[in-house]
């Protein structure tokens, strides 16, 4: 998170990519959702000054949004849906990992899904659908946050930290994993995340910028950015990403997922810290965050 914190938005944009409400106004076009429902959705903050998740009135694509079932409220909600798009773009989109979706019901694979860094927002999340498609899920962090990731599903935690990690994950999957997404995207967590994997290689999906140093030539290396699915074109330091009609397809299917999936009860939010103070409350929020105090939570200012 303290890199995604560099990414300096443009002046004149509008901050803020999760975001939950109740609909005012709706296009003269739009059939799928009303005025007076409650939402959520994901948008592109930071790039242009007509999205924006901290706007008096925010704006998003009608197909782009799930409505908050009953249970839910506002707070937890708009820490769901930049997170759970991700997740849902690196295993289901077709040149990822191309997992197969959650069905109402599923039975549990034999193969594994490897996720790193488990107790990061969108590991949270990967264990849960990963889960909710029918794998068994073996992933690291510190002891302290392994029990949270097994009632997220996760069948067995490592502590990231210990020097032998590959060679106990690798053991307790019998060396057969095909499948991995680095939650954390470094270099060094790419290289681990590569070293797990079986004889038969497969895919890995990392949430930065992939690292050009490969240790496994038999592994896919590749990442995923989830504003691609977002309809518009857009820029990030040194790299320009047109539109993509495929991704946008992808992610208005995936939406379709989340409400099913949490009325379930196969998909949660992280759990989250409270912090009050309103507007003048974000700073101590950013300072928490840029400290490394966040673990296993997040972090919810209320405006």
């Amino acid at each position: 998170m303290n890199l995604a914190l560099e990414f300096t938005p443009t002046a004149g944009t509008v901050l803020g990519c999760d975001l939950a409400g109740v609909i005012e106004q709706v296009g003269k076009n739009v059939a799928t959702r009303k005025v007076g429902e409650r939402v959520a959705a994901f948008v592109h903050g930071g790039n242009d000054a007509e999205h924006g998740a901290f706007a008096e009135y925010a704006k998003s694509t009608a197909n782009l949004v799930w409505p908050i079932p009953e249970s839910m409220s506002f707070e937890e909600a708009a820490t769901i849906s930049i997170g759970t798009y991700t997740i849902a773009q690196a295993f289901y989109h077709k040149g990822r990992l191309e997992l197969p979706e959650p069905g109402d019901f599923t039975f549990e694979k034999e193969e594994w899904v490897f996720v790193y860094g488990g107790s990061s927002s969108c590991g949270q999340f990967a264990i849960q659908f990963a889960r909710a498609s029918g794998f068994k899920v073996i992933t690291t962090s510190s002891p302290r946050n392994f029990d949270l990731l097994k009632s997220m599903g996760a069948t067995a935690v490592f502590d990231y930290h210990d020097v032998d990690v590959v060679d106990k994950i690798k053991a307790a999957t019998g060396n057969s994993i095909q499948y991995g997404l680095d939650a954390i995207g470094l270099p060094e967590t790419q290289e681990l995340s590569q070293r797990v994997f079986g004889p038969a290689g497969g895919k890995l999906i990392t949430l930065l910028w992939a690292n050009k140093t490969r240790v496994r030539a038999d592994v896919d290396l590749s990442f995923t950015l989830v504003c691609t699915g977002l309809g518009q074109a857009f820029d990030k330091p040194g790299a320009h990403f047109p539109v993509s009609p495929e991704d946008t397809a992808q992610m208005v299917n995936s939406v379709a997922m989340i409400p099913r999936l949490i009325e379930q009860g196969r998909l949660r939010p992280n759990p989250l810290k409270f912090l009050e103070g309103g507007l003048a409350g974000i700073p101590d929020g950013l300072k928490y965050l840029e400290e490394g105090k966040v673990s296993g939570e997040k972090i919810v200012v209320v405006l």
